[in-house]
């Protein structure tokens, strides 16, 4: 088993571009890297987030809000956002569970059910 990646496109308020994403269902929210947040323009909000990394530490991140659209199925989620990380975009639980993305590791394939009503 490895890992899952896809396509996503997200859309800020100055532009949308497609990116690869990693599926990261070990992550609550999605994360952005910051210079991909700031050239797509995605709404940042007045508080942040506390992440914890995998050895136990933790950091405080930018929340934003950002539109993303996997497979044609089209909602607003919430990213973190930093300073590069090893993954520029990765989808995390929160994203998956709205959009009804459903993760198959043996197969390293995922599928969409898009539970979000059509914009």
């Amino acid at each position: 088993m490895g890992e899952i990646w896809g396509k996503i496109k997200l859309k800020g308020m100055k532009k949308a571009d497609e990116f690869s994403a990693l599926f990261d269902s070990g992550s609550t929210l999605s994360h952005l890297d910051k210079t991909i947040a700031e050239e797509l323009g995605v709404v940042m909000l007045e508080f942040g987030v506390t992440s914890e990394i995998g050895d136990g530490s933790t950091k405080q991140d930018k929340l934003g809000v950002a539109f993303a659209n996997i497979d044609g199925c089209q909602w607003p989620i919430f990213v973190s956002v930093s300073e590069k990380g090893a993954v520029p975009v990765t989808i995390g639980h929160h994203a998956m569970q709205t959009m009804g993305i459903k993760l198959d590791p043996q197969n390293e394939t995922y599928t969409v059910r898009c539970n979000v009503p059509k914009l």
